[in-house]
């Protein structure tokens, strides 16, 4: 739980102390639902959290990970925090060969990498993976 990070000190989290991230997900990554990871980030490393985060999205689906990202200001950090959505509304896995911005979840990925270099090619990006999205 909170106990672990709260023992910490913060030298040892250092790398990314006082950076801007930017959480970009589908229900399991709302504000709501996510809080308590993002208040360690906010309390434990200084960051400024910013999530475009809404329940129903996906790569493919409802308010989707590539409008999500397409406007994103930019971030030092961003999480491509994952849903099941695609999967429990049967979008297309597609494949690795498929273009950005394709009907795909592996096309609507390579789209959000893309948007989120134009924001700052400098940032890094994680994933967090609430189910295996692309396989």
């Amino acid at each position: 739980g909170t106990t672990f990070w709260k023992s910490m000190p913060d030298s040892i989290l250092s790398n990314n102390y006082g950076k801007t991230i930017g959480i970009i997900g589908g229900s399991f990554a709302t504000e709501a639902n996510a809080k308590i990871v993002y208040d360690m980030l906010r309390e434990k490393l200084g960051m400024t959290v910013n999530s475009a985060a809404i329940a129903g999205a996906g790569f493919c689906q409802g308010t989707t990970f590539v409008q999500q990202s397409a406007n994103f200001a930019s971030c030092d950090i961003y999480v491509i925090w994952c849903s099941t959505n695609d999967f429990t509304n049967n979008k297309a896995n597609g494949n690795s060969s498929d273009s950005a911005g394709a009907n795909t979840q592996w096309g609507a990925f390579k789209q959000v990498l893309a948007n989120l270099y134009a924001s700052n090619p400098n940032a890094s990006s994680w994933f967090s993976w609430a189910a295996l999205c692309l396989i």
